[in-house]
């Protein structure tokens, strides 16, 4: 006997898949119980109980068994007998009774228990198939398991309580700054009017009413689970939304029931009446028992009958349930599912319909519990994890945290810098002493309401970061921003809304602005800012843009960096009539366009890298009375024409970098020069005429004549790398002297009268250690400040007893760690007059005889190396360089950004070091790479460390990456590093140096969104790898390449160290490996 338990696993799905079975499932699965109950207790009885009991007929008429006679038969019988006698003994009668239930029995009364079993579990099988093929069963499990989760989990009751709250009390949610409190209501329109880029159709979210309250905190663990979810939630649906399998098979499972019903009931009302109590048994065994006609009973028909019916009664209501079910299916259109209710209900308007399985399986669950459907919507709204992103970020990024990461930039305002965040944390908005904001990879960002706490923002960097804005935080911005700089890869990425900034007076764009595809329309909103005083464009123009032109009547300053592509049209400058400042960097110009002799404001003009031979129309300069500064460095000019002598009020002069070889007489008609560089150029003397020059304050030059000592208020002077034999006695008529380089000529020494320039100092003195040596005692007293102590540093003995040169970071120990000390080069004799502690690279030191010990740390050993650092205009190589100064190396910078080079460079000179020599130009360009490595080796004569730092990030996908961008993101990447590795690499040789190959872990590992820039850190890799092990026969020591973290960034001083490290003698062990300097990151698995 077969126990009722032992049925449940055919009715019993896993529990989990529960919550997917609607209620016509449950119920037909109920009914189906009760039918394998009729078909087992049938079994049960037929297998327990005789199954029919037979006796011989006496008297059989018409092969009919008869219990007595009819006068109508004509065939004479004899009376009826009583207590009839059978002469038959138990197994004849078994033998009877088993031939007459085999071969008379009819066969729905012998079976009907088995086609009872058969039919449920054929019932069974079709209602629960679809949990149990192959092609559903993963999706459904999936799919169940993802549901719970969400359903339970923390995220889900905070995002609807907050819901729930906005609904409750919508005005406790408007938080914004008291100056903002009465503009809350009309704000919105105010800025929709003005900008019709800006759409009219907000969300309460866009709108700015955004709640702080705290309704539930999630700690660190549970706000990643969630963010964990959304990730599942969203492969899933896409993995989902594909096809309707799940749908397909269900519906066809449901009609294989429908038919299945109908076939039932057909044949079983038809054979029902079959199953009865008496039937007559002829059969042949009369010469085995002695009778042929048997009367034989079958015990079980009338209950067989009454449970046939009640069978048949179960059939038809199930039947009606898949009949309902499948009109269900067929009236609805299951394949799409909306949250319109949701929507409507909540906050989150942006919750997406859906299709296919994915909505199929909706609709099951709310025929099981709406709420699930409800509680599994808040991970299908981008809303729901921006909050979720932003709770995250703003455990992560405490106040503490960033107030550690605010920084000073070269215009002493204070600035902080975030790098691909997934938003904006919530904590950046109580940095109220903050002017500058840079976002830069950010891809998602909105910027909220609260921004209007920094009252003292001034300007924003949006890198790479199209931002979305509330109206209430672009009223703020519109009054108090006054600087934005932009950088993109498609036109795309700029904000509409940047062109409501009303009071914006500097604008600085970098990117792809060429005229394809109408890209032009997309700045057509320039000439909304009426205020605007500054535009930077940094792009690929063929032309100047009209609007350019449009915006250029209330412009001052026009800045146009084409990055080598030729800017042909340029008529429209004439229109631009208040300019006063006009710059157009690497336009590819062969002349001075005439359209720049109209603008009569112009005080400075420069023409940086362009493909200037002769500048004869400098003539028609004369007429620009107001021009002050002109720069035509890094050209090809081969001589100044005399008209240079008509521009009186011209004060600074650039000429360097050119192929100039004679300075004529009239140069020195301009008495007013306060700045003249002619570095760099083929001169081979100077008239003497430069003594009139009485104003000149910079003079770089590759030759010293007498005259040059009448330059009374002469403070820089730069006569390195030339072919001096010695320095005439008069230096000292310099007195206003500050900064003087000599490094790089045949000098055997220094005159005396060097002690004459007070305002000279050894940092500012770039000379050879061994020629700075030769200054007698008396000249050697320099100057520094350390806090309110000022220290004087001398030697004793005669100048070679100074065994010594130490440069070093030296603060007052008994000050603390924190003390403002300045750094600074020293010389000291063995027993110098001097009795403090001091702290060098972090180690304390008592007295200057003991900083011998400096020498021996490892990572001072950068000492005197010759570094070339490309990048250095920003991120990673700018700190490179500057940690670089701090650790004494000689630098070489390389960047495209000039201006931002220069900062570096003055700040690696304000940290102690000699100034850098700056080698700027795009890698990209082989000319300039070939003449990079020329000067570093013209200039310091070897080559010791190459860190390659420069680098682009593009976004993109397969779809979305053209050629264009990719062969761009591929040529500064890895073909500049390969050309500049291939130039370097004799030179490293010869001095046993390092190469440090900046990379990324987007090398390591796969991220979506940056195909190209994978790719071409991946490529780094492996040309790392592969370097070193070509290069190590010869002992070069490839310094591997440092990944930078990109999940939380880290600070560039923080990979600054770890190349410093790989660059040092503490590193001579090293080659060939990967160092990711990315907190972990790596380890990880891909966002």
């Amino acid at each position: 006997m077969i126990p009722i338990t032992e049925l449940r696993y055919f009715v019993d799905t896993q529990p989990t898949y529960r919550i997917l079975k609607p209620w016509w499932d449950v119920f037909t699965d109920y009914l189906s119980v009760i039918m394998l109950m009729i078909a087992v207790f049938g079994g049960t009885l037929q297998v327990t109980q005789d199954k029919m009991i037979c006796l011989p007929c006496k008297w059989v008429v018409n092969k009919t068994c008869r219990k007595y006679f009819n006068a109508t038969f004509s065939v004479p019988l004899a009376f009826e007998p009583h207590g009839i006698q059978y002469d038959l003994d138990r197994h004849q009668y078994n033998y009877v009774d088993a031939v007459c239930y085999e071969n008379k029995l009819h066969w729905f009364a012998k079976y009907f228990p088995y086609l009872v079993l058969l039919h449920t579990l054929i019932f069974l099988a079709c209602s629960n198939f679809w949990f149990k093929f192959p092609w559903t069963s993963s999706k459904l499990e999936h799919f169940v398991s993802i549901l719970l989760k969400c359903f339970d989990s923390p995220w889900t009751t905070r995002a609807l309580s907050e819901t729930v709250v906005e609904e409750s009390d919508p005005k406790a949610l408007v938080k914004m700054n008291g100056s903002f409190d009465k503009k809350a209501s009309y704000v919105s329109e105010d800025v929709e009017a003005s900008v019709p880029m800006l759409s009219t159709t907000r969300s309460r979210f866009e709108q700015g009413i955004v709640d702080h309250s705290e309704t539930g905190v999630l700690d660190k663990k549970e706000g990643e689970q969630a963010k964990a979810l959304f990730e599942k939630v969203k492969k899933f649906r896409i993995h989902v939304e594909e096809g309707d399998i799940v749908y397909r098979l269900y519906i066809r499972q449901t009609i294989i029931k429908v038919v299945k019903f109908i076939l039932i009931i057909c044949y079983t009302g038809y054979y029902v009446h079959n199953i009865q109590f008496s039937v007559d048994c002829n059969v042949d065994i009369e010469s085995l028992t002695g009778y042929r006609m048997y009367n034989c009973a079958h015990p079980l028909a009338t209950l067989f009958k009454i449970l046939a019916c009640f069978y048949i009664s179960l059939v038809i209501v199930y039947g009606m349930i898949c009949v309902y079910t499948l009109s269900w299916m067929l009236r609805r259109s299951l394949k799409k599912y909306s949250f319109e209710s949701i929507r409507e209900e909540s906050s989150y308007s942006d919750i997406p319909d859906v299709k296919n399985d994915f909505a199929f399986m909706l609709h099951m669950i709310d025929q099981y519990d709406p709420l699930y459907s409800k509680r599994f919507a808040v991970f299908l709204s981008e809303v729901s994890e921006n909050k979720l992103r932003q709770l995250n970020l703003n455990n992560e990024w405490t106040l503490e945290k960033l107030r550690q990461r605010i920084t000073k930039n070269s215009q002493e305002k204070l600035e902080l810098h975030l790098f691909m965040l997934s938003g904006i944390p919530d904590t950046v908005f109580d940095l109220l002493e903050l002017e500058v904001l840079k976002l830069e990879l950010i891809p998602d960002v909105t910027i909220p309401p609260i921004i209007a706490q920094l009252t003292n923002l001034r300007e924003m960097w949006l890198y790479h970061t199209p931002a979305k804005i509330e109206a209430p935080a672009l009223a703020f911005l519109r009054e108090n921003l006054k600087s934005l700089h932009i950088k993109f890869t498609d036109i795309k990425e700029i904000p509409l809304w940047i062109y409501s900034l009303k009071n914006l007076s500097e604008l600085h764009l970098t990117g792809n602005l060429s005229a394809d595809n109408n890209r032009y329309i997309v700045i057509d909103g320039l000439r909304e800012l009426k205020r605007l005083k500054v535009l930077r464009l940094k792009s690929n123009l063929t032309k100047l843009p009209q609007v350019v032109t449009d915006v250029g009547l209330h412009l001052q300053k026009l800045s146009i960096n084409n990055e080598g592509t030729k800017l042909m049209v340029l008529n429209s400058l004439k229109k631009m009539v208040n300019l006063s400042e006009l710059e157009l960097v690497r336009c590819d110009l062969e002349r001075i366009p005439h359209s720049i002799f109209s603008l009569h404001n112009l005080q400075e003009i420069d023409l940086k890298d362009n493909n200037l031979k002769t500048i004869e129309e400098i003539i028609s300069f004369q007429h620009l009375h107001r021009l002050v500064c002109l720069k035509l460095w890094y050209n090809q000019i081969a001589y100044i024409p005399f008209q240079i002598g008509t521009l009186v009020n011209l004060e600074r002069l650039y000429l360097n970098r050119n192929k100039i070889e004679k300075m004529p007489h009239q140069l020195f008609f301009c008495r007013k020069l306060r700045f003249l560089d002619l570095s760099h150029n083929n001169l081979t003397d100077i008239p003497s005429e430069i003594g009139t020059l009485q104003n000149l304050q910079y003079f770089a030059i590759e030759a010293l004549p007498p005259e040059l000592f009448q330059c009374k208020k002469l403070r820089t002077l730069n006569l390195g790398n030339n072919c001096l034999l010695s320095v005439p006695s008069r230096f000292g008529e310099l007195t206003s002297l500050t900064q003087l380089e000599l490094r790089g000529n045949r000098l055997e020494c220094l005159p005396v009268e060097l002690g004459e320039c007070k305002l000279l100092k050894r940092s500012t003195l770039i000379v050879e250690d061994s020629i700075f040596n030769t200054l007698p005692p008396e000249a050697v007293t320099l100057h520094t400040d350390l806090g309110d102590f000022k220290i004087e540093l001398f030697c004793e003995k005669a100048p070679k007893s100074c065994e010594h040169n130490v440069r070093g970071v030296v603060s007052m120990a008994n000050n603390g760690p924190n003390t403002n000390a300045s750094q600074f080069f020293f010389t000291y004799g063995k027993q110098p007059h001097l009795d403090m502690k001091y702290t060098v690279f972090g180690k304390i030191i008592d007295g200057l005889e003991s900083l011998d010990e400096l020498e021996k740390l490892p990572v001072g050993s950068l000492s005197g190396k010759v570094v070339l650092v490309t990048g250095a205009s920003s991120g990673i190589g700018a700190g490179t360089a500057l940690l670089f100064a701090k650790l004494g190396a000689l630098l070489a910078l390389n960047g495209r950004d000039v201006e931002n080079l220069n900062k570096v460079a003055k700040e690696c000179e304000e940290c102690g070091a000699e100034k850098p020599l700056l080698v700027p130009g795009d890698l990209t360009d082989e000319v300039t790479v070939k003449r990079a490595v020329d000067d570093v080796i013209t200039h310091f004569g070897r080559l010791d460390v190459l860190v390659n730092s420069a680098g682009i990030l593009a976004m993109g996908s397969i779809e979305t990456t053209d050629m264009a961008q990719y062969d761009k993101v591929m040529s500064v990447n890895v073909r500049s590093v390969y050309h500049l590795t291939h130039l370097c690499v004799p030179h490293l040789i010869k001095t046993k140096g390092s190469i440090v190959n900046v990379s990324s872990v987007n090398g390591q590992r796969s991220f979506p969104g940056v195909l190209a820039y994978c790719m071409s850190k991946s490529a780094i890799d492996q040309f790392t790898r592969c370097v070193a092990l070509e290069l190590a026969p010869k002992q070069f020591l490839e310094k591997c390449k440092v990944t930078h973290a990109l999940g939380r960034p880290g600070e560039v001083e923080e990979v600054a160290h770890a190349i410093a490290f790989l660059a040092s003698d503490a590193a001579t062990f090293i080659t060939g490996v990967n160092l990711p300097v990315d907190g972990g990151r790596h380890a990880m698995c891909p966002r």
